[in-house]
């Protein structure tokens, strides 16, 4: 047994315990080597009792090492000594998606659509490298303090294959995720984790999974022999394009799903995360997957919450059709009514179009924020403050999206191992209200915030001049976001504390309204 204060591998200093399953007890420790905290997976006593266990487990963690991006939960180490083995991991402060899911019961579709990007850009890359998850989870999913979401153990259920882990304790939380191909024992490949992605989602949209049984073997056999409830007829108010996702992964046949979590990824990005109450519950229309992969395009271009103009009209499950009118019996004397009518229809007209002119100008009223201009911001860069290639920050602001400003690229995707961060200053006209912030970014998985200040002068010379963010920290999922802020600004930050897997960030476009 091992406890607080026990020093594993020489070098790990246990703290206190994190959590526990059927595998394994998780601590918070500290690297005394590197003097930083870490998360140190110890294998039961039962499970580093098993040589050939131990020996998988190992190996799939040395795999599992090989990953480096900014939704996968790094591997640090492995140690074994005197009965103990475990796997070092980076510590990721904050909660579950499992945990998340059992206090709020289901979540917005744009928070959905936020997790499951992520996770389905975790899975595209670990599939990439050769890797198959196996045990997609809301349990496996972390949503960190600072915003990120990231996916954990990777390879850990291959390891496991041959073990005992019969109990219920270990089945629990699983069985509702698997593929029907693990349920048959068949080949698993990416398809795979894309199934137990598409649970996850229906999971966090609707409250509860597609499957249920009386218990954990009748769960895991009713994909088998029967097609999910679908999903609008439990959340009706979902659109018709969120439905196509989900129901696409949770196909019975791997062939019948989309082929890669890349796809899975630049669909969801792209759907309609609208909910209307009345909204028409009918069949879900499809959604095109690529058949290569096509993570490099922007899957924000065109996305809107009413349809791909924005414009309610263009919302294929909006509803326009009125009930019919009543049948009325003809008469001679029906030229009055019918006058009467005609003014009713008109003025109706006349009222819709100052209506539609007042709409229209209050719209432009809202986006008539005017930038000044854009600036690249580096107060802690070393040797001296850097530019952060200053020349391009104006592409920012240009108004295309095929422009774009960069950061420098960074030997560390943490930017705050080398500096507290790097950010991009947009200036106002004149100081005025904003209400939110759209940008634009190809790149998924950056870090940032967003501070403000009313002067519209120079921006302070340092972070701590701004005072107090104006939004947490949040992670980019790559394309286009909204995020609302209202406030009297002059000037804004967008502070950078992490990059995407590229090891930079590329802003196309930011505006205000």
């Amino acid at each position: 047994m091992v406890g607080a204060g026990a020093l594993i591998g020489g070098r790990y200093r246990l703290r206190a315990p994190i959590a526990s399953g059927g595998m394994a007890q998780v601590w918070e420790a500290l690297d005394e080597t590197l003097t930083r905290p870490v998360a140190v997976k110890v294998l039961h006593a039962n499970l580093a009792a098993d040589e050939g266990f131990v020996a998988r487990f190992r190996a799939e963690a040395i795999n599992a090492a090989r990953l480096s991006h900014p939704a996968i939960v790094s591997v640090y180490d492995t140690c074994s000594e005197g009965g103990i083995d475990a796997i070092v991991m980076e510590l990721v402060r904050g909660t579950t998606l499992r945990r998340h899911l059992d206090r709020r019961r289901r979540l917005d579709p744009d928070d959905v659509v936020a997790v499951g990007a992520q996770v389905a850009a975790a899975l595209d890359h670990a599939h990439t490298a050769g890797i198959i998850h196996r045990d997609v989870k809301p349990a496996n999913i972390l949503l960190s303090d600072e915003g990120r979401v990231l996916v954990t153990d990777f390879g850990i259920a291959k390891a496991t294959e041959g073990a005992d882990l019969t109990t219920e304790r270990s089945m629990l939380g699983t069985a509702k995720y698997l593929a029907p191909e693990q349920v048959e024992g068949a080949t698993v490949d990416a398809r795979t984790d894309v199934y137990a992605l598409g649970v996850v989602l229906y999971e966090a949209l609707t409250g509860e999974p597609p499957f249920t049984g009386d218990s954990e073997t009748a769960t895991a056999l009713a994909r088998l022999h029967r097609p999910p409830r679908p999903l609008r007829s439990v959340r009706p108010e979902l659109s018709a394009s969120l439905d196509s996702i989900v129901t696409r992964c949770l196909e019975r046949y791997p062939g019948d799903r989309p082929p890669t979590a890349a796809n899975v990824r630049t669909a969801l990005l792209a759907a309609d995360t609208s909910l209307e109450a009345t909204r028409h519950v009918g069949p879900a229309g499809p959604v095109p997957f690529a058949r290569t992969g096509d993570a490099g395009e922007d899957p924000g271009a065109g996305r809107s919450a009413r349809g791909p103009s924005g414009d309610a009209s263009a919302d294929p499950d909006a509803s326009h059709q009125g009930p019919p009118a009543p049948h009325r019996r003809r008469t001679r004397r029906r030229r009055l009514p019918v006058l009467v009518g005609a003014l009713v229809v008109a003025g109706a007209l006349v009222l819709a179009t100052l209506l539609s002119t007042a709409g229209r100008d209050r719209n432009v009223a809202q986006a008539s924020v005017s930038i000044a201009g854009a600036a690249a911001y580096d107060p802690y860069g070393k040797p001296a403050p850097g530019q952060e290639h200053n020349a391009e920050a104006r592409l920012a602001v240009d108004g295309n999206n095929r422009t774009a400003w960069t950061t420098e690229r960074y030997r560390d995707t943490d930017i705050t191992n080398l500096k507290p961060g790097v950010g991009l200053v947009i200036r106002l006209r004149a100081t005025g209200r904003v209400n939110t912030v759209r940008m634009t970014s190809s790149t998924p998985g950056w870090s940032f915030s967003l501070y403000g200040t009313a002067d519209t002068g120079a921006a302070p010379p340092g972070l701590p001049g701004w005072a107090q963010p104006i939004t947490p920290v949040r992670v980019a999922p790559g394309g286009t976001m909204t995020v609302p802020v209202d406030r009297d600004l002059g000037a804004l930050l967008i502070w950078i504390t992490r990059t995407g897997p590229d090891h930079e960030v590329r802003i196309e476009e930011v505006t205000l309204s």
